[in-house]
């Protein structure tokens, strides 16, 4: 789980950099490589995220 927070994190700089008007073809490269990379991690993190998609927190009255 701690690894795909990571690489959404990493992905999201790299973007950033790219949306203020990084034009490095290095970039763009990094981009690639750091959505497979979440993707990647999203699939070893599944049967963590799908136990907190069911998650509900208790109501205290």
């Amino acid at each position: 789980m701690k690894n795909f927070a990571a690489q959404v994190v990493e992905l999201a700089f790299v973007r950033d950099r790219i949306e203020r008007g990084s034009r490095d073809p290095r970039d763009v490269a990094m981009q690639t490589e750091e959505a497979y990379a979440v993707m990647a991690a999203r699939a070893r993190a599944a049967p963590i995220l799908q136990a907190l998609a069911g998650y509900r927190a208790s109501l205290s009255g």
